[in-house]
C-alpha cells in the first residue's frame, strides 16, 4: 500500500506522520521532534535526515511503497524549489538557498533506493487545503481558513483551489497578513503577541496566553474580557474579506485557536455572515493539505 512521508516544520518544533493511500494516517497524535533551527547547515541537514529514517522506520513503510514526501515550511520559502529564502529570523538561516529538495530525496534514495517526488509548501496553505478536504459539509465550495499563532496564516480555496485574486484583498501569495489594521497589520494584531497586548489592555499580568485562558477558564472576568476583545479584533479583520469573498465554510486554527471558546463570543457579526468553526487538529490538517499536493504530482 502507497504511503507518504510527512512534516510540519516550525521554528521551534517539527512534526512527522505518514498517510496511507486507504486515508488512514500513521499516528493520530504526530511524532514531534525538536526543530535545532540554529543548527549550522550540515548539522541541520543531518538532523531532518535522522527525521526522515525515524518516520520511515518507525511507521514499518517498506521501501517499496514510498510514494512521496512533502513538507510545510515556513516563508519567506521557494516551495516550487525547494529553497529556503528565511534570512535573519533567528531560525534555519543556515539553510538559506540550500536546495531541500533535492536534499531530501538524496536521503530516500540514499537510505531507501527510492526516487520519489519531494514537495513543499506553505504551512497555512497546507492548512487551509487540509481543512477543505476534511470540511464538515462537502457541499460547501468557498473556505476561508485561517491559524493564528506567531503571526496569522491565510488561505482561501474554491472548488478545491487556492485563491489569490486581489480582488478578496489578497497579496500576490493569497494572503491576508500585510492587510494595514489598528496600528500596524493584520500579523501584528490577529497572533499571541496580540492576545496578550488585549490582556495588557484590560489589566491583567498573566504571562502568557497559556496562563491567560487558565484565569478565563476559572472565571477571571479581567482574562475573560482580554478574549472577547481579541474576539472582536479578529471580528473586525475578517469581515471585509467575508464580505468580498462570501465563504461557506471559515476554520480557525494554530496554537492561539486552542482559546477559540473564550474569544468566539467576541465575533458574533462574523459568526452571523458565515458559520466560524475551529480546526479539530491544526497539524494534521496541515499533513491532509500536504497529500492533496502530492496527490496532485500523481495526477
Amino acid at each position: 500500500m502507497k504511503q507518504y512521508i510527512l512534516f510540519d516544520v516550525g521554528g521551534t518544533g517539527i512534526k512527522g506522520n505518514t498517510f496511507s493511500e486507504d486515508g488512514h494516517f500513521g499516528w493520530t497524535q504526530p511524532k514531534h521532534y525538536a526543530a535545532k533551527s540554529d543548527l549550522p547547515t550540515d548539522a541541520l541537514l543531518a538532523h531532518f535526515a535522522d527525521l526522515i529514517c525515524d518516520v520511515v522506520d518507525a511507521s514499518g513503510i517498506a521501501p517499496a511503497d514510498i510514494a512521496g514526501l512533502a513538507s510545510s515550511f515556513p516563508g519567506p520559502f521557494d516551495y516550487a524549489a525547494g529553497k529556503s529564502l528565511m534570512h535573519g529570523r533567528r531560525k534555519y538561516d543556515s539553510l538559506y538557498g540550500v536546495d531541500l529538495k533535492a536534499a531530501f530525496g538524496q536521503v530516500l534514495a540514499d537510505h531507501y533506493g527510492v526516487h520519489v517526488p519531494v514537495l513543499f509548501e506553505n504551512d497555512a496553505t497546507a492548512f487551509g487545503r487540509g481543512e477543505y478536504a476534511m470540511r464538515p459539509d462537502p457541499a460547501s465550495k468557498r473556505g476561508m481558513y485561517i491559524t493564528l499563532g506567531t503571526g496569522t496564516g491565510s488561505c482561501f480555496i474554491i472548488d478545491g483551489q487556492v485563491v489569490t485574486d486581489a480582488q478578496y484583498g489578497l497579496n500576490d501569495e493569497g494572503m491576508l497578513y500585510p492587510v494595514p489594521f489598528k496600528d500596524g497589520v493584520i500579523d501584528d494584531w490577529l497572533c499571541n503577541q496580540g492576545l496578550m497586548r488585549f490582556a495588557k489592555a484590560a489589566g491583567s499580568d498573566a504571562s502568557d496566553g497559556a496562563a491567560l485562558a487558565g484565569r478565563a477558564e476559572a472565571g477571571d472576568p479581567v482574562a475573560q474580557q482580554a478574549f472577547r476583545d481579541f474576539g472582536a479584533a479578529i471580528q473586525d479583520a475578517l469581515l471585509p474579506f467575508v464580505s468580498r469573498f462570501a465563504p461557506d465554510d471559515l476554520a480557525i486554527g494554530g496554537g492561539v485557536s486552542a482559546g477559540f471558546a473564550l474569544f468566539a463570543p467576541g465575533m458574533p457579526e462574523l459568526q452571523a455572515q458565515v458559520p466560524v468553526r475551529k480546526s479539530a487538529q491544526t497539524s494534521l490538517s496541515t499533513m491532509r493539505g500536504l497529500v492533496a499536493i502530492l496527490e496532485d504530482a500523481h495526477d
